[in-house]
């Protein structure tokens, strides 16, 4: 690559030069100078994000079981938000696991029909999260951009209506630009709030009316220490989601120097078409700018930054190219003439890294542009 790099600014600067030197022994060169557009460049990132390389979550799973209502197999002392149920003097004992040190606050506790008595007792919670999105940010945005190219030629020898020239010319790019922004990660987490319920069979007792609370020495109406069945039921929560943005900022400009053979064909009194072809070499400086930040968003929407990242670099490469352009040359008024012309150039791509990210320019694109030049 070194060394193709250096034939191609031999041949350019070579060129040069040899216009130079032909027009100084024939008379017959020429410049020229205007506005020039390029489309159809491209700027292609890949990669993923800092959030996905550090396993970043807004929340971790958890379970946190409801304290104080005992394990349901076993007789123990059990404490809910709306009464107890623990053990007396002759739970274990006696062999029974009936116990009158018992109490309950509401009168909707009792079933009557179902011969139940319920307990609650929350404090309980469980928090999941739940992946939504997890990609990649591939996306390509088409470039365009506005040049001013100046250019200078001679012809070296003519033959009926064809003459055979070199060309070569020094463009500007200025304001390629590019703002890209996507998202490769997101979440749903899902907050519950838990309470454990205990039915207690009663076996024909009918409680006192509430609020009642026995005592541990008794004596009182006696039910099982232990539930006759459990459930667990969720008493609210809230629902968020947490997800990244990633926003990648381009601004570039190019110089260009470049030169080719140029083969004219007379189309008429004051008019030739031309086509050259043409080897180049760009000076690029692009500077990147790439933002990240990763969001928790509640339901109504108030937004919290729960980690950001930033990165900034500039690339500044030499790119060799090959092109070709078309057009027509028209006289205007004595010396003067005006040329337009369209072509393509294919460009050697730039890549730069940018932390979890690769940007890849691609300079290659058509041209068209119109000059006003001047023959000696």
């Amino acid at each position: 690559m070194r060394n193709m790099m250096k034939w191609t600014i031999v041949v350019v600067l070579g060129a040069c030069g040899f216009v130079g030197a032909v027009s100084a022994e024939n008379g017959m060169w020429w410049w020229s100078v205007g506005p020039a557009y390029r489309g159809d460049m491209e700027l292609t990132v890949k990669g993923s994000s800092y959030v996905q390389q550090n396993g970043l979550h807004a929340a971790r799973g958890s379970y946190n079981s409801p304290l104080g209502q005992g394990a349901e197999p076993i007789y123990t002392d059990r404490v809910y938000d709306d009464g107890f149920v623990a053990l007396d003097p002759g739970t274990i004992e006696s062999g029974d696991g009936l116990t009158w040190y018992w109490g309950y606050t509401r009168p909707d506790q009792y079933n009557a029909a179902a011969d139940t008595l319920t307990f609650r007792r929350g404090g309980g919670s469980r928090v999941s999260v739940t992946t939504t999105l997890n990609g990649r940010l591939d996306d390509t945005d088409r470039l365009e951009a506005w040049a001013v190219e100046f250019t200078g030629g001679g012809r070296l020898t003519q033959r009926g209506q064809m003459s055979i020239g070199v060309q070569a010319g020094l463009g500007f790019l200025w304001n390629i630009d590019s703002r890209m922004s996507g998202r490769t990660y997101a979440e749903t987490i899902t907050e519950q709030r838990l309470a454990v319920v205990d039915v207690y069979q009663l076996d024909g007792v009918v409680p006192p009316a509430p609020p009642y609370s026995g005592t541990y020495e008794g004596p009182g109406p006696l039910i099982p220490n232990r539930p006759s069945a459990r459930s667990e039921v969720v008493t609210g929560g809230t629902t968020w989601r947490a997800e990244n943005e990633v926003r990648i900022d381009l601004d570039a400009a190019v110089q260009q120097l470049w030169a080719g053979p140029r083969f004219e064909w007379e189309a008429g009194k004051g008019m030739q078409v031309f086509c050259v072809p043409f080897v180049s070499l760009s000076r690029l400086e692009a500077r990147y700018e790439r933002n990240e930040w990763f969001c928790g968003i509640r339901a109504d929407g108030a937004k919290t930054t729960l980690a950001s990242w930033h990165n900034r670099t500039t690339d500044e490469q030499l790119l060799l190219g090959l092109g070709v352009r078309a057009g027509a040359r028209v006289t205007l008024s004595g010396p003067w003439f005006l040329d337009v012309a369209a072509g393509y150039e294919a460009v050697e791509s730039a890549e730069t890294t940018l932390g979890p990210n690769t940007a890849n320019l691609d300079l290659s694109g058509y041209t068209v542009l119109a000059q006003v030049g001047r023959e000696f």
